[in-house]
């Protein structure tokens, strides 16, 4: 039979279970938070367009919530190694609203400059 608790500790290094999903839990508070304040940000945009639905949201944003729960993941199970110290709960918050910004800011340029190369095709 397989030790979890060995496995997690092998996964995981010296954090326990109970920090690990503390920590995770308050970084996917912090990527939610900062969702909410662009939804709130653009509610009159969302008002013009029908109002919000759920599933378009969802649909538009997959790629942008992975990307961010996976960098969450990754900077708390590196940041002792990375930062030098542990993160605190603050610190989990604080990565996930800054996470957000940093991979929506990246499918920003992506998307723009797929737009500028797009025009720049079809003037040629």
């Amino acid at each position: 039979m397989i030790n979890t608790d060995s496995l997690f500790y092998k996964a995981f290094g010296t954090a326990s279970r109970e920090d690990y999903v503390v920590l995770i839990s308050y970084g996917i508070l912090g990527l939610l938070i900062s969702m909410l304040i662009e939804l709130i940000r653009n509610k009159n945009k969302i008002k013009s367009q029908g109002g919000f639905k759920l599933t378009y949201w969802f649909y538009d944003n997959f790629a942008r919530i992975l990307l961010s729960i996976i960098a969450i993941f990754v900077g708390i199970q590196f940041s002792p190694e990375l930062l030098n110290l542990k993160i605190s709960n603050w610190g989990a918050l604080v990565a996930g609203i800054s996470t957000d910004k940093i991979i929506e800011t990246l499918v920003s340029l992506k998307s723009s400059s797929k737009n500028d190369n797009s025009g720049a095709s079809s003037t040629n």
